[in-house]
């Protein structure tokens, strides 16, 4: 073996090393065994091997002449990385594939392709109390936190193949336990783990250690620039009420200079804290500013009094009121009918829940596959840029730190846990994260830059309505078996906007063993106003029965009105006349009936409801003709 390390094909192909060089000392030639043993075969690699460790090799890597040093200067790095380079993509070499045989069982079950089966233990090093307020979370409370967000957990159905890869998962539970930590309040709070691979399976133990818990400490909120409330924003009123109207004070836009159910004192626990600071731009836009948004928000931490102070800056925008609409993507469907749809006057300050209202509206029609309303962006060459709070006061600035809350170290006596725009405190994927995702820097304005009138007064701001239609007509076939008509196909046509104003008209064709015919029906809505419909229908229909032989024509005209948001009340009359045959005899007969209902609809999706209810109460006195006259009352 180590004759053929040195065979005359390597000496021809090199040519500056002759054989007998190569027949270095018994360790050397050891060593090439041992880097070959894995594959059974004398490598091509072993010689390449052994070159490198010649006396010969050394003398050219490490000696040369004076004139030549420079080059030779550059050539040692090259020819170190070309030796390696060789060894490693020869075939059969094992000198990267492997290590001796005691090296091998060592670093098998960590390098190796054997799954690893583990277990995964959780456990609280310091005991919380539990307090009755249940702002304070228990160890079984961590525990279970913990658990639904630990890949450990997650993932122990699927092995790893290594304890390197369980390590891996090991460490980024461990970032995330910090994370968790952090997001509760305990910024000092830290989390290791321990890996025992002497137990089949293998235990991951994950060790959280709170330490205590930080408290909100002081919150100021800014609003820069100034708030601007114009004249016609106070003192307004608003008709109320179902059947008896009157009108009620409307309360002037309020600027909250502290969090809503976050107060001093409180737990610093980041979904509460990250979800009222979110809710600070809302509250303007249903009061006047449609454009508010958070400019920035910094958390910053006194260890010292172990408080979390926050400072958030709030642009209010300019205040404005609603014009009429922009629409786009509606080829086929009229703006005026649109139009005639909301649910706001023009000129009244800006409120975004009769945005949501009108979307709701719009996408209860059935026209469109998308609907998507939000304010239009106004722009004018003057900007404002007033660095004072509501009482004038410049805007303190907090200093930046490097520190952040992401480490698993104590912070320092004050550190700047955000230095940035609004982004989310430290908290993992689950609840805590996205009551952290849902206050991201609101950029709903952020490239609005407007300018205040010197009289305050509103700006108009319309609203833009982006729409992409749907399929207009339906065409539909069912079969179905019924006791008291049999069996029995039906066909049905609808249009969803006959005349480019969501008309709707459907037409069905039941054909059963008992009954025949065919039905009509028209609505119309926006009849007269918004919240108003008119509901139109005709029918023909023959039923034979073993009884009777009933041939009919009816039509109806009504109006349904929406009174409320849960509210509507409903008008129609009714008209019927027919023949009915009985013992060989037809008797005609004719009646007619005046409906009045109302109902109450709080379910959230009339096809398929999950909470809610409905209730409905119809009257429908009647009136007719059948071997005589009559009338009636149905309830």
């Amino acid at each position: 073996m180590r004759r053929q390390c040195c065979s005359s094909a390597f000496t021809t192909r090199w040519g500056e090393l002759p054989a007998e060089r190569c027949r270095q000392s018994k360790e050397h030639n050891d060593t090439a065994v041992y880097f070959s043993r894995r594959s059974g075969v004398q490598a091509p690699c072993q010689t390449l091997w052994l070159w490198a460790r010649t006396r010969g090799m050394r003398r050219l890597l490490f000696s040369c002449h004076p004139a030549a040093a420079p080059l030779v200067a550059i050539l040692r790095p090259l020819a170190a990385a070309l030796s390696l380079c060789l060894m490693g993509l020869t075939p059969g070499c094992s000198l990267f594939q492997g290590g001796r045989d005691d090296l091998d069982a060592g670093l098998a079950p960590a390098l190796q392709g054997e799954p690893v089966p583990y277990v995964t233990h959780i456990r609280v090093e310091e005991p919380i109390p539990g307090f009755e307020d249940g702002r304070t979370p228990t160890e079984a409370d961590l525990r279970t936190r913990m658990s639904q967000n630990s890949q450990l957990i997650q993932l122990e159905k699927q092995a790893p193949d290594s304890l390197l890869g369980l390590e891996r998962r090991a460490r980024l539970d461990q970032k995330t336990g910090v994370s968790l930590l952090h997001s509760l309040g305990y910024y000092e709070g830290q989390a290791t783990f321990t890996v025992d691979d002497t137990t089949r399976p293998v235990t991951v133990t994950l060790t959280l250690i709170p330490g205590r818990r930080y408290l909100v400490g002081r919150v100021t909120i800014l609003y820069r620039p100034r708030p601007v409330v114009p004249p016609s924003f106070l003192h307004r009123t608003r008709e109320v009420g179902l059947f008896f109207k009157r009108r009620e004070a409307l309360p002037d836009p309020v600027f909250p200079h502290a969090l809503d159910k976050v107060r001093p004192g409180d737990p610093a626990t980041a979904a509460p804290i990250l979800d009222a600071v979110a809710a600070l731009p809302l509250t303007l836009r249903g009061e006047g500013y449609p454009l508010a948004r958070v400019a920035s928000a910094r958390y910053t931490l006194d260890c010292r009094e172990r408080r979390l102070n926050a400072d958030i800056v709030v642009d209010p925008g300019p205040a404005a009121v609603m014009d009429g609409i922009a629409v786009s993507g509606a080829p086929h469907v009229h703006d005026s009918y649109l139009r005639r749809l909301i649910p706001w006057r023009e000129g009244q300050p800006w409120d975004d829940k009769l945005v949501a209202r009108y979307r709701e509206i719009l996408q209860q029609l059935g026209l469109f596959n998308t609907v998507d309303v939000k304010a239009a962006g106004l722009k004018s060459a003057v900007p404002l840029a007033v660095a004072e709070d509501a009482t004038g006061r410049p805007l303190p600035v907090l200093p930046p730190s490097p520190a952040g809350p992401g480490n698993n170290a104590a912070p320092d006596d004050d550190t700047v846990l955000r230095s940035e725009p609004v982004g989310s405190m430290s908290a993992p994927s689950g609840t805590e994260g996205k009551a952290a995702a849902a206050a991201k820097p609101d950029d709903t304005a952020a490239d609005t830059v407007v300018e205040i009138p010197a009289d305050r007064q509103p700006v108009t701001l319309p609203v833009d309505v982006a729409v992409r239609e749907a399929a207009f007509r339906t065409v539909g076939a069912s079969m179905r078996y019924a006791t008291d008509v049999g069996f029995g196909v039906q066909g049905s046509w609808e249009h969803r906007n006959l005349f480019g104003n969501g008309e709707n008209l459907k037409i069905k064709l039941p054909i059963a063993q008992d009954l025949q015919g065919i039905r009509a029906d028209f609505i119309k809505p926006a009849f007269g106003r918004a919240d108003q419909k008119l509901l139109l229908g005709t029918a023909l229909e023959r039923e034979k029965t073993d009884a009777y032989t009933k041939r009919a024509a009816s039509a109806y005209a009504g109006l349904d009105r929406r009174l409320s948001p849960y509210w509507w009340a409903e008008s129609r009359i009714y008209a019927e006349d027919g023949t009915l045959r009985e013992n060989r005899q037809n008797n005609r007969y004719r009646f007619l009936s005046f409906n009045l209902g109302l109902r109450r609809d709080t379910r959230n999706n009339a096809l398929n409801p999950t909470s809610g209810t409905r209730l409905a109460l119809t009257v429908a006195p009647i009136s007719g003709f059948y071997h005589g006259a009559f009338s009636a009352l149905a309830a």
